[in-house]
């Protein structure tokens, strides 16, 4: 299969004659000439498609084959069980099958598939439409000649109709080139800020406990435990636990206060490279 060239060819308009003998073979060599500009654009969006389609719909389907996947996968876990009880799958499979149909959909939106296969059909069948109007207008202009040479005012009129095609082709593939542009700035900007969110959610953030009656309690001290972490002690009124992830976690501290036991718990919204103060009073 040739390769698809990355630009829609031209040809060089001939030079012409346009005394009398000449002018109808000049004026079909003219409306030829159009009429191959709008056959070499056909052509080009005709097999630019064909890759375009194999990649939206390979792209597609993959897509919705793992969101599929990643909604089946939480049911199969409730009945379908192993011997010891346990689900066959670890319940983060969904979310790795979900971020793939992501990346599926990222990777087609970049690349332009989907996009650039419905401009090119919207395109090819533009041009189409006005090369046959634009043929069957040089037919009636050509009966009208009724087997005489044309005036000059049948010539100008021709040449005005060929230059207004052209120009009507030029402009849908210019109008379809405009939209691929706005449609790449517009997929870059997406994937510059997903980026961004992803950079923003991986950045770790810090937090800093106050407990107001912490110098009050019996020894050892209180204990701090952020999430599921391990326990840990602390004298005085403040600690500080640094390298947490950006997003909401449970902080929890427990001591004795006059031989009885006491807790707190607060949630505390981590933000990426910020210390976040929380205040908790045990009772």
């Amino acid at each position: 299969m040739p390769k698809t060239p990355s630009d829609i060819p031209t040809a060089t308009l001939p030079s012409l004659a346009w005394d009398l003998p000449q002018c109808v073979d000049s004026l079909q060599a003219l409306v030829k000439h159009g009429s191959a500009r709008a056959e070499e654009a056909v052509n080009w969006y005709l097999k630019a498609k064909r890759g375009k389609r194999r990649g939206a719909r390979l792209l597609r389907m993959a897509t919705i084959l793992l969101t599929t996947a990643a909604g089946i996968l939480p049911i199969l876990q409730q009945i379908w069980t192993t011997s010891d009880g346990k689900p066959p799958f670890a319940p983060a499979w969904a979310s790795v099958l979900l971020a793939l149909a992501v990346l599926l959909v990222a990777i087609d939106r970049f690349f332009g598939f989907s996009d650039a296969w419905m401009r090119y059909v919207t395109a090819e069948l533009q041009i189409r439409q006005v090369r046959e109007a634009f043929e069957l207008d040089w037919q009636a202009a050509h009966a009208s000649f009724g087997g005489q040479p044309p005036t000059p005012v049948q010539v100008q009129a021709v040449i005005s109709n060929v230059k207004a095609f052209v120009d009507q082709v030029n402009a849908l593939v210019a109008t379809e080139t405009t939209k691929w542009v706005s449609d790449f700035q517009e997929a870059l900007r997406q994937i510059d800020e997903g980026a961004k969110r992803t950079a923003q959610a991986a950045q770790t953030g810090s937090l800093l406990a106050t407990v107001e009656n912490g110098d009050q309690v019996d020894q050892p001290g209180w204990m701090l435990v952020v999430d599921e972490s391990q326990p840990v002690p602390y004298t005085g009124k403040t600690a500080a636990m640094v390298g947490l992830s950006a997003g909401d976690h449970v902080v929890r501290v427990s001591g004795r206060l006059n031989n009885h036991l006491v807790r707190a718990e607060a949630v505390a919204t981590i933000k990426g490279g910020a210390t976040t103060p929380v205040h908790l009073t045990l009772a």
